[in-house]
């Protein structure tokens, strides 16, 4: 089957590059004429694992094809995806505008049927804006318009395309049925029937109630820690609860990246203008924004107070991603940057001159080794392998104190006390070493912040 994605984004070239290797011949349109002439050498302009090996293959098939003229995508298939971004406005509404020019350029060069195929995911009823947008410009030709959201996982996107829990498909005439079975045949994973603003809901709310957990068990660590229980053990004996799951169970810096934040914030849009209040998401919202503060107090609570060197390992939201989109690594740094500290930071994938304003007051580094000689404190953000992997007990010997947060709960707390380090993890009362009490912090504006007192 032919069929033209629109958008030559993270989504779309994962779904592009998928539905080649399903055997489909692809077009894939961006308005970018630099990412395109990028893409037909075979390069990926975002980082995820296998996606340009098999950009290439699908090239070398002649299976995948890119443009960036609009007209020729909506010739070239009868079927087109619409994969464009829908990032949030000040208001937490999700902005619309990528999406409303698609599909009104579809409509202007369209001649005969087409099924469109949002794949971005957009507030409940927009399938039906976009459909009668498209009928009233070109009223001579049939459009249907289907919701098929996305369930990637950043470092994941491939697998996750050919091997998913499930394919949900929203739509409002069941005579399109056979095609989308068609287009999806192959990949072995059962497809879910229902209306479009159902399916256009399903994404929200999945979103949402896996973020709610991140945010339920980082609240139960903050408690764990004043109540001496450790967090490890409560998600333990949470998720062996089959009705639970232990997935998502996992205490830390809390959640980030392009999509759950986002997805929260249009549902709580979404809620207000449709008069129905959500207090559990706005309290998970609130947990979530507060937790890299909490880390950033506990760090100065338990420096040395000489110290003046802070290493942070781990930029990106999550690890398998060069995205640092709503990362909490970087609400981090914005905290530490009030403090006259000198703050280096090392990430497999990010690199120095890396555009965030953020970053402007970090050194970044090309190893871990270069990030923690002579620092006074480690702060271990993103649970890349090769942090995870690496051999702690050599590295103690570069630093100049000791003291190890571990943000993500992923290094093993015995082996990093006999290696030397001052281990401390999110959800469980540290065994502080012998400090001074009384060591006021005080910020570049002038501020003075006295450490956590210690129970």
């Amino acid at each position: 089957m032919k069929i033209a994605v629109i958008g030559a984004g993270y989504v779309g070239l994962v779904q592009a590059a998928g539905l080649a290797q399903l055997g489909h011949e692809v077009i894939v349109y961006d308005i970018k004429q630099s990412r395109i002439a990028s893409l037909k050498k075979g390069l990926s302009p975002i980082y995820e694992p296998g996606l340009e090996e098999a950009i290439r293959r699908g090239i070398e098939e002649k299976r995948l094809f890119f443009t960036d003229q609009m007209e020729e995508a909506v010739f070239f298939a009868p079927v087109l995806f619409i994969t464009v971004g829908t990032p949030a406005k000040s208001t937490g509404e999700a902005d619309l505008s990528a999406v409303i020019a698609v599909a009104h350029q579809i409509a202007l060069f369209a001649e005969e049927e087409k099924m469109v195929i949002i794949k971005s995911t957009v507030p409940v009823g927009t399938g039906d804006k976009v459909e009668k947008m498209m009928r009233e410009i070109a009223p001579s030709v049939p459009f249907r318009v289907v919701s098929n959201p996305e369930f990637l996982r950043q470092g994941n996107a491939l697998y996750d395309f050919l091997l998913p829990d499930r394919i949900v498909i929203g739509l409002n005439e069941g005579e399109l049925t056979p095609l989308l079975q068609e287009i999806y045949k192959g990949i072995p994973a059962p497809i879910l029937w229902m209306d479009r603003r159902s399916a256009e809901m399903v994404k929200y709310a999945a979103n949402v109630f896996l973020a709610n957990k991140i945010s339920f068990i980082n609240m139960m660590a903050e408690l764990c820690e004043s109540l001496s229980a450790d967090v490890e053990m409560v998600s333990l004996g949470m998720g062996s609860d089959r009705r639970i799951g232990p997935h998502f169970l996992k205490a830390g810096i809390g959640f980030g990246g392009s999509c759950f934040p986002k997805d929260a914030f249009a549902l709580m849009h979404m809620a207000r203008e449709a008069g129905v209040p959500v207090p559990m998401i706005e309290a998970m919202m609130e947990t979530n924004d507060r937790i890299p503060d909490r880390i950033v107090n506990r760090l100065l609570s338990l420096l040395p107070i000489q110290a003046r060197r802070i290493t942070l390992l781990g930029l990106t939201f999550k690890p398998g991603t060069d995205d640092l989109r709503d990362s909490p690594s970087l609400k981090v740094i914005s905290h530490l940057a009030k403090y006259p500290y000198t703050l280096r930071a090392y990430d497999p994938l990010v690199k120095e001159g890396t555009p965030h304003p953020a970053l402007h007051s970090v050194s970044l580094t090309s190893t871990i080794q270069e990030a923690i000689e002579g620092t006074e404190a480690i702060l271990l953000l993103t649970e890349w392998p090769e942090f995870t992997e690496a051999d702690w007990i050599r590295l103690r010997r570069l630093v100049s104190h000791p003291l190890f947060i571990d943000g993500r709960n992923c290094l093993d707390e015995e082996k990093m006390k006999k290696a030397g380090f001052q281990y401390i993890r999110i959800g469980k009362k540290p065994t502080l070493f012998l400090k001074t009490e009384g060591d006021p912090r005080e910020s570049k504006d002038g501020t003075r912040e006295a450490p956590a007192s210690r129970k």
